[in-house]
C-alpha cells in the first residue's frame, strides 16, 4: 500500500497569533495530533476549538486526545530561503482504528478543557488510513507551515 499524504492548512486566527508572537510554538508538549474520520470537514472560519471537532478515531497506541508532537521548532532552511515549523515524526506502533482516518488535526494542548484548546493545523489524508491493525508513522518533511523569504 502506498504511503498516504496530506498538506497542512493553518487556522487563520492561530497562524495570526503565531506571527504576532503571542504563541511560543517551541514550548514542549504544546501541540497534539488527533485523527478524524471523513465525518469531520473543518470550517476554517467557524471551528476554532477542539470541542468543534467531531469524528475522532483512535485505539491502541493512538489514544483519545491524540499524541504529543515532539521537538517542535522553527527551522531556517537556507537552501530554499524558507522558514518552516517542523516536528519529529508522529509514530504509534500498534493501532487498530475503528474507522478510516481521513484527516489529521493538530491542536494547541495548553487549554484546560476541549473548549479551551485551540485548533492550529489540519491535513486531509489521501488515501485514508484504513481501520486495520498496524503501525502509523506520520512525518512532516516540509514542515507544518513553510514560508519563503
Amino acid at each position: 500500500m502506498p504511503a498516504a499524504t496530506g498538506t497542512y492548512r493553518a487556522w487563520g486566527p492561530y497562524a495570526r497569533d503565531i506571527l504576532k508572537g503571542s504563541i511560543a510554538v517551541e514550548q514542549a508538549s504544546r501541540f497534539k495530533a488527533i485523527l478524524t474520520t471523513s465525518a469531520f470537514t473543518p470550517n476554517f472560519d467557524n471551528d476554532q476549538r477542539l470541542s468543534d471537532v467531531t469524528g475522532e478515531t483512535f485505539e491502541g497506541d493512538w489514544p483519545t486526545g491524540g499524541l504529543v508532537l515532539t521537538n517542535v521548532a522553527v527551522s531556517l532552511i537556507t537552501a530554499s530561503d524558507e522558514l518552516a515549523l517542523i516536528h519529529d515524526a508522529i509514530t504509534a506502533a500498534d493501532v487498530t482504528l475503528p474507522s478510516a482516518a481521513a484527516r489529521l488535526i493538530i491542536y494547541d494542548n495548553t487549554g484546560a478543557t476541549s473548549a479551551d484548546k485551540r485548533l492550529a493545523f489540519s491535513a486531509a489524508i489521501s488515501p485514508t488510513l484504513l481501520p486495520v491493525a498496524g503501525p502509523i508513522h506520520i512525518s512532516s518533511p516540509n514542515g507544518i507551515v513553510r514560508s519563503g523569504y
